[in-house]
């Protein structure tokens, strides 16, 4: 997983946004991927992100279609990741580096990001720019295609969040008791 910063905290230009470029399991089909990540992560993500101050997390699932298609139409190369995760927090990121310390983080969602994302492994970057090169194309800027899913949105959960995940969630969080 690779994440990026727009700065060190948040600007004029608006919140932090933090960008996780994530690959599935070779064992998943992308299918698969997509829907762990959206109806199984996602619940459990929301009260800790909601905890650390983030006001919106958005995930892109990135379709191989789509991408085949775009890369077709436009002759652009595209990254070859599988979904991109994307949360703006509402503090600095020395703040919010505290959430991957938090237990709840260790136990629950590091656990759980073990049973559907190649997790410690990066993606090799130079076969896209040598394709860039060789294509003789004239920009350096790599995009993506892929629909966009709200899980918080402005600070509002924007998907179900079952009762469970919320008990589950009070047991760890201290600062509720």
């Amino acid at each position: 997983m690779t994440t990026t910063a727009s700065s060190k905290s948040a600007s004029s230009l608006g919140p932090i946004r933090i960008s996780a470029y994530l690959s599935r399991l070779p064992s998943l089909t992308h299918t698969e991927f997509s829907t762990h990540w959206l109806l199984s992560h996602a619940p459990l993500v929301v009260p800790w992100a909601l905890k650390f101050n983030v006001i919106n997390y958005t995930q892109t699932h990135l379709n191989p279609d789509i991408q085949a298609d775009f890369t077709g139409t436009m002759k652009m190369p595209l990254l070859q990741y599988d979904g991109l995760g994307q949360m703006s927090i509402g503090g600095s990121i020395e703040e919010f580096a505290m959430a991957f310390v938090h237990p709840y983080y260790r136990e629950v969602i590091a656990k759980d990001e073990k049973r559907f994302l190649a997790v410690g492994t990066d993606v090799e970057t130079e076969p896209v720019a040598t394709e860039i090169k060789d294509r003789g194309w004239e920009t350096g800027a790599i995009m993506t295609a892929g629909s966009a899913v709200d899980i918080i949105r402005d600070g509002e959960v924007k998907i179900e969040v079952s009762d469970a995940i919320w008990e589950e969630w009070r047991k760890w969080d201290t600062t509720a008791k």
